[in-house]
């Protein structure tokens, strides 16, 4: 339910007491689940607005004692980065694409790469 711009979380519980978000509600942060500017990342919440640029290719630098091979990186301002599983990678540029308006269409005259 929504008034006037304020959010309200709706839970059902279950015979288990476990308790679930219902209807797709708004998150506890109080933000509709489409509508945050963070993103999930490494247990993490990264504002969208401190990445720099997203990995396209998983890390790889042959090391044996590498603890990050396979992950991808995500860079922050001020020269940080997280580490990404593929789905938290993707879900960073689904939401970084949809905060952004997403992508223009390519024109149909524009070669095409």
């Amino acid at each position: 339910m929504r008034d006037e711009g304020v959010w309200r979380c709706h839970f059902s519980s279950s015979e288990s007491g476990e308790q679930t978000l219902t209807n797709n509600q708004p998150t506890a942060l109080g933000y509709p689940p489409n509508m945050s500017n963070l993103c999930n990342v490494d247990d993490k919440f990264i504002p969208l607005y401190r990445v720099m640029w997203v990995a396209a290719t998983p890390h790889f630098c042959g090391e044996e004692d590498c603890t990050r091979e396979g992950y991808y990186e995500i860079r922050l301002e001020q020269g940080e980065a997280v580490w990404a599983k593929e789905s938290e990678r993707d879900d960073m540029l689904t939401k970084l694409d949809a905060w952004q308006g997403g992508s223009p269409l390519p024109d149909e005259e524009e070669e095409r790469w």
